[in-house]
């Protein structure tokens, strides 16, 4: 089960280790070269420009970014002091830096479509419908090319659906390992 960014590690486990997966389950999965990064992550990747927003703009940043990508905003008051401390002093804002320059699509997802033409396991793709960071174009363009795929839409879901929707989500889940 992989979710955002961790669906690329997914997708290189596939790539290199499918024999070893009977069934694949996929959640709000930016992974083809041409996704398109929100604003927000560009202004953090510019050197020294990055840096300096982390250090006096942090919890403006994870903010936004993360507000963004919730439905119930409300829910974000409980999940800001563990982020803030996560991402807390000079080595927190390290690692919140390099979480948001990760790599760029284009060059880190350029082997992704062969590899997802080559899944054949059974796939669950989940995706919130109110998604601000992963269009529904490249959720269905996914389903499209895993032949043996399942794409499941969560109505009143959007980016961080594990937080927002997580009985929705075990339900997809459990409904599509349970024989």
């Amino acid at each position: 089960v992989t979710h955002d960014l961790g669906s690329s590690v997914g997708i290189d486990y596939m790539g290199k280790y499918a024999a070893h997966v009977e069934k694949f389950i996929i959640l709000s999965p930016p992974v083809y070269p041409d996704f398109k990064e929100p604003a927000i992550v560009k202004l953090v990747r510019v050197p020294y420009l990055g840096e300096a927003l982390l250090r006096v703009a942090r919890d403006l940043l994870l903010n936004i970014g993360i507000k963004r990508g919730l439905v119930n905003k409300e829910s974000y008051a409980s999940l800001q002091p563990a982020l803030q401390h996560a991402f807390a002093g000079a080595e927190g804002r390290a690692a919140l830096l390099r979480n948001l320059r990760w790599g760029r699509p284009f060059l880190f997802f350029r082997d992704y479509p062969a590899i997802i033409k080559s899944i054949q396991v059974p796939t669950l793709i989940i995706q919130g419908k109110r998604d601000p960071y992963i269009p529904h174009a490249q959720a269905l363009r996914l389903h499209h090319n895993i032949p043996n795929s399942r794409l499941r839409f969560i109505e009143n879901g959007s980016h961080f659906l594990p937080l927002d929707t997580p009985n929705q989500v075990a339900q997809a889940i459990n409904q599509f390992l349970l024989p």
